[in-house]
């Protein structure tokens, strides 16, 4: 009943009479229970009464006020504007079910819009309103179709839109339904719902699972219960001193107290893991802070917001991740490299950059995109993520879980250090919750085997190599995509992306994306590009936050990586700072910068002097420039290891030696396994006709020892004399 309605006892004959046949209407079914939820304003729709109390609790006490449901056992919504040929269904047999039916549902869905909650909360309570109204004419309409459908729907509740999404998300990976049924079913829903209606939206576009090869890895075990251990452990991760959340409670205050807390903490755990999260929202909460990207920031766009999560919800996320991190390595592709242990940033970049110079040295045609996918981890659906995980064989218990931290969460923004209204969450992932990057990275992976199915069927040309190329490179959000330049290719690329975030939610901006093409002068680039408003570039294109070419590598390449390392020197005030202090800036700032480029890239040796000028004269004379006479120890020696009797100055020069060690040790460990006594002697027991196996091994071994003489040639150039010899 609404508000704005007196439901007492002296009400009138009629309204009593209406009460008690809606009573007998919600208890006409006999497969229903013998008990229903009480609707009056003691029992607030949550206690169950026989058939006698709920009777008496309306007439006494009346309908509870936020019962705003109560139209679908007869009652017309407040302000419902009806059409004429709506008015005239009234009058009609019960036999028109479909009608009323569809009109029915529209008042439900009105009921739960902003306008009518807002129409709820503004509304009289039952004392204030007028107690000569008397109920809507059409509620003989509703009577009719509950005979019409004999299935009276007595104890509904408040649903909202995001409700319905979490509940068909959990009922289709339970029910395991094909993509066929679970279309079906949201055409007839789609039918009955008002058109633009956000479950018809978002919800009728899936992937097609069936053309999709995933392995089995074997993850039932990521459904079995919570231990202290893991608990324990988790907390034991999480930084210390990071920004507490709405909580205000530090995992420094976790670790303290852990022996205090464990019991009650644990008791949530167990909660959780039984899927009892039906408060969780109270501890899935979190704050956002806005935190600005430049001085005299003004627009919305010039701050960068924080996610400030709740201490269990993170502890509990913690855990999740922990528990899937081993997996991950199995679970995803090789193109991905982000947020997994053992691969790394620049394997993507070595990759696209070597197929990019093979491309070009082979003069072979190719367009390569770097594609920009706006705001990833906001737009992915959840819908999505939970049928990505039931087909990648994740267990119901662990896929409830996701659910009810996703279905859960909230947000307040901290203005001024005042928090806002929450706001509950539709989609999207958030930054700083420790699963997030875990379930983004298996949200984006299957762009990679989808182009490489495009390719088997024919929609995309094969790139021309002798062996299969893999097209796609992913790091996170940031793709490289290479594609053969044909105008079929960038517009079945282009309708494959438009796909992609219509199932995914994953929508790529093409107005930030960068296109390079590779040795097309000879090809009209404006009418094949025609359907792809990406911008166009040449080499060196950045990628990954390093210079991506196809050539040599000039030192004006560089000029932005001396500018940063340059630009970090004036805002220290290096007089104040020990030498100690200098030492250690040197090494986690400037180093580190440079090191990240040293790695995958060979750096020009104007930029590698002028890096080891800044660092020298900042770390001697805490100023961009310096002489000679105030160099206390020579440089060389500043730069070795401190087991050599150095201080151990990070510089570019023994950073890039480590790698070359790195690689002339694993080239040595490769050729010494190839060229063990006893693969020599398995070798010489094979029979005659598999003698070519043994001199295809022999030349494989032979040239393996000839790149590592190169690599230690290469090494001792660079190495100074103890190191060589250790390194012997």
């Amino acid at each position: 009943m609404y508000t704005g309605i007196n439901s007492k006892w002296d009400f009138t004959v009629e309204w009593r009479d209406k009460t008690k046949q809606f009573v007998e209407n919600a208890f006409a079914d006999p497969s229903k229970p013998a008990k229903i939820f009480c609707t009056c304003k003691k029992c607030r729709n949550e206690k169950r009464q026989n058939k006698d109390d709920v009777s008496k609790h309306l007439i006494k006490e009346g309908f509870t006020p936020f019962y705003h449901v109560w139209k679908f056992h007869g009652e017309k919504p407040p302000k419902r504007a009806r059409t004429q040929s709506q008015q005239s269904q009234q009058s009609q047999p019960a036999g028109h079910f479909r009608a009323g039916f569809d009109n029915c549902l529209d008042d439900f869905l009105d009921a739960n819009s902003p306008e009518e909650v807002e129409t709820h909360e503004e509304a009289e309570t039952p004392e204030e309103a007028d107690t000569t109204e008397v109920p809507e004419p059409s509620t003989k309409k509703f009577y009719e179709t509950l005979f019409a459908a004999q299935k009276p729907l007595h104890s509904l509740t408040e649903v909202t839109q995001l409700d319905v999404i979490a509940r068909l998300m959990v009922f289709k990976s339970d029910r395991n339904l094909s993509r066929d049924g679970f279309d079906d079913l949201l055409t007839i829903i789609g039918s009955i719902l008002p058109q633009g209606h956000l479950l018809t939206k978002n919800i009728n576009c899936d992937l097609n699972w069936d053309e999709l090869l995933f392995e089995d890895p074997g993850l039932q075990s990521l459904g079995d219960p919570f231990s202290e251990e893991e608990v324990c452990n988790a907390i034991n991760l999480m930084p210390s001193d990071k920004a507490p959340g709405p909580d205000g409670y530090t995992g420094a205050f976790f670790k303290k107290c852990w022996d205090i807390i464990k019991v009650a903490i644990m008791e949530v755990v167990h909660l959780f893991g039984d899927l009892h999260a039906e408060n969780f929202h109270w501890l899935n909460s979190a704050n956002i802070v806005l935190l600005p990207k430049k001085e005299g920031a003004e627009e919305i766009v010039d701050y960068r917001p924080i996610s400030l999560i709740h201490a269990i919800a993170k502890i509990i996320a913690k855990m999740l991740s922990i528990i899937l991190g081993p997996y991950m390595d199995s679970l995803v592709s090789n193109a991905q490299s982000a947020f997994i242990k053992k691969r790394s940033i620049h394997d993507n970049f070595l990759y696209v950059k070597n197929l990019a110079t093979r491309l070009h040295k082979s003069k072979t045609s190719a367009i390569l995109f770097k594609l920009d996918i706006r705001k990833a981890f906001d737009n992915v659906r959840w819908d999505y993520i939970v049928d990505l995980l039931q087909k990648r064989g994740f267990p119901s218990r662990f896929r409830n879980w996701i659910v009810s931290i996703l279905t859960t969460s909230s947000s307040r923004v901290l203005l001024n250090g005042v928090a806002g209204l929450p706001i509950r969450h539709g989609r999207g992932l958030r930054q700083g919750d420790p699963l997030s990057p875990l379930l983004f990275v298996l949200a984006i992976d299957p762009l990679a085997q989808i182009l490489e199915r495009a390719t088997t069927f024919g929609l995309l040309h094969k790139l021309r190599g002798r062996r299969d190329i893999l097209r796609t490179s992913l790091y996170a959000d940031d793709a490289a995509v290479s594609v053969a330049p044909f105008k079929e290719d960038i517009q079945n690329l282009a309708n494959i992306l438009g796909n992609f975030r219509d199932a995914t939610g994953l929508c790529t901006n093409f107005q930030k994306s960068a296109v390079a093409p590779i040795c097309c002068e000879a090809l009209d680039l404006d009418a094949i590009l025609e359907d792809m408003p990406a911008t166009r570039t040449t080499f060196p294109m950045r990628y990954l936050g390093l210079p991506l070419s196809v050539r040599c590598l000039k030192r004006r390449d560089m000029q932005h990586l001396e500018d940063k390392c340059a630009g970090k020197l004036p805002t220290w005030n290096g007089n104040l700072i020990t030498t100690v202090g200098r030492t250690a800036l040197v090494k986690s700032v400037i180093a580190s910068q440079a090191i990240y480029y040293l790695t995958p890239l060979a750096m020009p040796p104007g930029t590698m002097k002028f890096i080891v000028k800044i660092e020298r004269a900042f770390l001697w004379s805490a100023k961009d420039t310096t002489t000679g006479a105030k160099c206390n120890v020579n440089w060389e020696l500043v730069c070795r290891p401190k087991k050599y009797g150095a201080c151990t100055a990070h510089c570019c020069r023994p950073a890039t030696e480590v790698d070359v060690r790195r690689v002339v040790v694993a080239m040595l460990s490769v050729a010494v396994a190839m060229l063990s006594v006893e693969v020599a002697v398995e070798m010489l027991l094979v029979e005659v006709e598999m003698l070519w196996v043994v001199v295809a091994m022999l030349w494989v071994a032979v040239a393996m020892l000839w790149v590592v003489v190169e690599m230690l040639s290469v090494a001792g150039e660079m190495l100074s004399v103890e190191v060589a010899v250790e390194m012997l």
